[in-house]
């Protein structure tokens, strides 16, 4: 789930010096700027010009006179606010919407989170079934692909080249409920990857079709990322995996839960993430 992948990466900075820690009201380098501006000075001796912008302001005097009156006004407005008394506020969850409580004693997230955890270990058992025992899909198995249509944008009328390879990897512990959903975001959804050894070379495999079940339901959806490889047709020589229960039953749950603690119930929905969870949260799917 990239949206786990990617956290803590990204720090908020000042929009006047650049720099992390804090933001523009309550930046010490813009109040000392526009203290030397409002006095008619130039403030050449400010340590703002040690920062990465400090070359554009040395370079534009007006910008830097007006950029500093701009974020002189926001620190002033900043502490304008904290003297005065706000009302009380009625608590408010961020997940659900309701009053009177909030995300850590919400009964509606902690219900979610419960039929995701069993979405997920629903599915991951439906798609061990599918793509292990039935497919024959895991490392050593010998696959069959097809060389001339390298990509899930190639899809017109081509002569096979097909080669033989032998699985080398596959994403296990990436993939989720979510990714039998193929309208969900990437931020939220992991495709099925798959590597091989092809000719002497390690290669991605593109899916190109949906693997279901007896009764129809899709249990992994094509490849539709820009992976660039010789697309799957078979396998001949199956390789067996046996279900780590661990695996099934406690795989993806810091992910979740990191998800549900970062999107509301509104936003879960339009991503259609509920719908994946309504799929394959009963123990009858």
């Amino acid at each position: 789930m990239e949206i786990y992948k990617n956290k803590g990466k990204s720090k908020n900075a000042c929009s006047y010096c650049r720099q992390t820690g804090h933001n523009v009201a309550s930046c010490e380098l813009a109040e000392y700027d526009w203290h030397e501006w409002s006095m008619g000075r130039v403030p050449l001796d400010s340590k703002t010009l040690q920062t990465n912008v400090g070359w554009w302001y040395r370079e534009n005097y007006t910008h830097w006179y007006r950029n500093s009156r701009r974020a002189f006004l926001k620190i002033e407005a900043a502490r304008n606010k904290s003297k005065q008394t706000q009302p009380r506020r009625k608590t408010k969850c961020g997940f659900c919407g309701q009053e009177g409580h909030t995300r850590r004693t919400c009964t509606v997230m902690a219900q979610v989170l419960k039929d995701a955890y069993q979405a997920n270990e629903n599915w991951r058992r439906a798609f061990y079934q599918r793509m292990v025992v039935e497919e024959g899909l895991s490392e050593g198995a010998a696959v069959r692909v097809d060389r001339a249509r390298h990509s899930y944008w190639s899809r017109n009328t081509h002569k096979p080249e097909y080669a033989m390879g032998l699985i080398s990897s596959v994403n296990w512990d990436d993939l989720s409920f979510l990714s039998s959903h193929g309208n969900i975001s990437p931020d939220y959804r992991t495709e099925l990857k798959v590597t091989a050894v092809v000719d002497g070379k390690t290669v991605d495999v593109i899916f190109k079709k949906w693997f279901e079940r007896p009764d129809g339901k899709v249990v992994c959806t094509e490849t539709k990322s820009w992976i660039y490889g010789p697309s799957y047709d078979s396998i001949v020589g199956k390789s067996e995996k046996p279900l780590s229960e661990e695996w099934a039953t406690e795989g993806m749950k810091d992910e979740i839960l990191f998800l549900l603690k970062k999107r509301n119930l509104e936003k879960l929905k339009e991503a259609g993430i509920m719908d994946a969870i309504d799929a394959w949260k009963d123990q009858s799917c």
